[in-house]
């Protein structure tokens, strides 16, 4: 009875049974383990019951007789690869190593020599067609291939993400993004192929070989790069800042095209912005002793943008000398095209205890070329003195705006005084800015007030108004400033005239006279400033009113009103109103009230301009009303 192996698939009576596997893929021979090679032998007939007997090695059962694939056929052992190297089969060389010798055939058992089946390879039990030479150089390197021969070895490699990144230019660093972990992946322990052993006595289903680590190279640290400092990095910063940049360092000018211009330091003035879009720096304040306490003026700038504002001027202390208060500095220009101009500084105060004092003088508000607004005259500065004379400073003359359009700046207010035995003198008030086609024109500024113990205070003018060239509203006169004395004399300041109103615009209305007060003394109130004449179809602007005179023993006398202003012809239109005169009173004494203002004259069509009214006058011995004005 004929005894079969189990789980053999092809078992014949008398013959070897040799189950193989094998598998050719991408080009890279993989063969089964050693175990799907097993031969079973049958028992011959004439011994029945005979157990089976199991070869369990591939080397030992093929080389008596042809192997179904000749790559199989010899056994090639693995050479470690070449530390140095990183070339594929570098170290799969086969080694002068002589095949495992075959076990003794068994004369009865052995299986004729294959047949060589029709063309093409073909594998059956009874017939090969060889399709590979054993020991060809082609087979040696195909059996060299296997995962462990392969000398690449990442640690090797001189690569490292923390030594590398990419110039940002101020952008995050992404190379940082692929920071991690990058040891070697652990190497296949596994032998693909007869390279991985001679001849085993067991099967082993995942031998090992010994593979040597080959040696990680020493590389040089990489030279970090630091944003900002590459040549390149450094021209394109340099290059840039040229032309846009701000001011850094005190008074530094911006960009030579787009930049702000950086403030003044003390006395210094700002500096310049962009050329084409900017801001100019403030100027810096002024410093006793230095460029005579001067503030610095402010920055300009090109076409589009703001000047910068004047540096306000020192002041100055002294108790036996005369002292003079440092000026404000000059507001700077906006752009030409468009931008708001700067304002200017205000005068430095002066203070003596047995000299004269001197304010400052208010810096001029800068202009502005076609479209924007002017900007404001800076204040003058106060002065007082103790037994001296004191005069306020004058205030800055407000700027001009635009050609096109825009707003003027209007003049800084004078500075105010003050003595106890002296005479103490208002600052005059600072002219308003004009305009070209259309807006407003700046107002004059008022006058400073003055005060006196048993001296004389006179009040500051009022600064006059700005005028128009073609149309828009004409600048109100100034106020004048108020004076008041204990003992002596007391004059209100006169009001500033007001500015025209150009082809077709609005003459503006004169500034009012400053009010006078004395205990014991004269008080006279200021006149009151001229209206502005106006252009086509416009009415002309009024006269200013008197201030008032007012004493407790003596006399007191109101001033006149202004004249009014002018017009163009016009039906419906008239021109400016005379102002009205100012009250005089006196507790004790004498009071005067003043004249009223004389109408503006009319032009074609158009009514003339009314006188103003008189001013009231009262006292205890005694009182004149001021006479009305007559028409224009």
């Amino acid at each position: 009875m004929v005894q079969k192996a189990r789980g053999a698939r092809h078992a014949k009576t008398s013959k070897k049974a040799l189950v193989t596997a094998a598998a050719v893929t991408g080009g890279v021979l993989a063969a089964a383990g050693a175990a799907a090679f097993d031969v079973y032998d049958n028992a011959s007939q004439s011994e029945p019951g005979s157990a089976l007997t199991k070869t369990p090695s591939l080397a030992a059962a093929v080389a008596p007789n042809p192997t179904p694939n000749p790559l199989f056929a010899v056994a090639e052992p693995i050479v470690a690869p070449d530390p140095g190297g990183l070339g594929v089969g570098g170290g799969a060389a086969p080694a002068a190593v002589d095949p495992a010798p075959a076990p003794p055939a068994d004369a009865q058992n052995a299986d004729p020599a294959p047949l060589e089946c029709g063309t093409g390879p073909v594998l059956t039990p009874d017939c090969v067609n060889p399709t590979l030479i054993p020991g060809t150089a082609f087979a040696t390197q195909v059996l060299a291939f296997a995962p462990q021969n392969i000398a690449f070895d990442p640690q090797n490699l001189p690569f490292s993400p923390q030594n590398f990144s990419l110039p940002t230019f101020g952008l995050p660093d992404f190379a940082k993004s692929f920071l991690g972990d990058n040891s070697p992946a652990s190497k296949p322990s596994g032998v693909v192929g007869p390279s991985g052993s001679g001849t085993p006595t067991t099967p082993v289903s995942n031998p090992t070989p010994p593979v040597s680590t080959p040696t990680t190279p020493t590389a040089a640290p990489a030279k970090k790069w630091v944003p900002g400092q590459s040549p390149f990095e450094q021209w394109v910063k340099s290059t840039t800042k040229f032309y846009i940049s701000n001011g850094e360092e005190p008074g530094e000018n911006g960009g030579l095209l787009i930049g702000r211009g950086a403030d003044g330091a003390p006395g210094q003035d700002g500096g310049r912005g962009g050329l084409f879009l900017g801001q100019g720096g403030n100027g810096g304040d002024g410093v006793e002793g230095v460029n005579n306490g001067q503030g610095g003026d402010g920055g300009g700038v090109g076409l589009f943008g703001n000047g910068g504002n004047g540096g306000a001027g020192a002041s100055t202390v002294s108790d036996t000398g005369d002292v003079i208060a440092g000026n404000g500095g000059q507001g700077a220009n906006s752009g030409m095209m468009f931008g708001n101009a700067g304002d200017g500084g205000a005068g430095g105060t002066a203070t003596s205890t047995a000299g004269n004092a001197q304010g400052g003088q208010g810096g001029a508000g800068g202009s502005n070329g076609w479209t924007g607004s002017g900007g404001i005259g800076g204040a003058g500065g106060g002065a007082t003195s103790d037994s001296g004379n004191s005069t306020g400073g004058t205030g800055g003359d407000g700027g001009n705006t635009g050609a096109l359009f825009g707003w003027a700046g209007g003049g800084g207010n004078g500075g105010e005084a003050a003595t106890n035995t002296g005479t103490a003198t208002g600052g005059t008030g600072g002219s308003g800015g004009g305009l070209g086609v259309e807006g407003d024109s700046g107002d004059g500024g008022v006058g400073g007030a003055a005060t006196a113990g048993a001296g004389t205070a006179i009040g500051g003018s009022g600064g006059n108004g700005g005028s128009n060239i073609f149309n828009g509203t004409a600048g109100n006169g100034g106020g004048g400033g108020s004076a008041d004395a204990t003992t002596g004399t007391a004059t209100g300041g006169s009001g500033g005239n007001a500015g025209t109103g150009g082809i077709d615009g609005q003459g503006a209305d004169g500034g009012s006279g400053g009010h006078a007060t004395v205990e014991t003394g004269t008080a006279t109130g200021g006149s009151g400033g001229a209206g502005g004449g106006s252009g086509l179809m416009q009415d002309g602007g009024n006269g200013g009113s008197g201030g008032s005179g007012t004493a407790g023993t003596g006399t007191g006398t109101g001033g006149d009103g202004g004249t009014g202003g002018n017009t163009s012809w016009a039906n419906g239109y008239h021109a400016g109103t005379g102002g009205t005169g100012g009250n005089g009173t006196a507790t004790t004494g004498t009071g005067t009230g003043g004249s009223g203002g004389t109408g503006g004259h009319d032009g074609v069509g158009a009514a003339d301009g009314k006188g103003g009214a008189g001013g009231t006058g009262s006292g205890s011995d005694g009182g004149t009303n001021g006479g009305t004005g007559a028409n224009g």
